[in-house]
């Protein structure tokens, strides 16, 4: 998934439905896939932020 030039990968190795995780950054989230990717979305829309404030 890109989202304003920031890629992140939403991956489940085990197959269990609470088994998702994401990295970003430094940071590594875990648990179901809507929460996973809610927030990824809230670090991405972070991250969008700090680019504009340093343009």
């Amino acid at each position: 998934m890109t989202v304003r030039y920031l890629n992140f990968q939403i991956q489940n190795i085990t197959g269990g439905c609470y088994d998702w995780f994401v990295t970003l950054g430094k940071e590594v989230i875990t648990g179901k896939l809507d929460e996973v990717k809610a927030k990824a979305m809230a670090y991405a829309c972070k991250q969008a932020q700090k680019k504009k404030r340093k343009a």
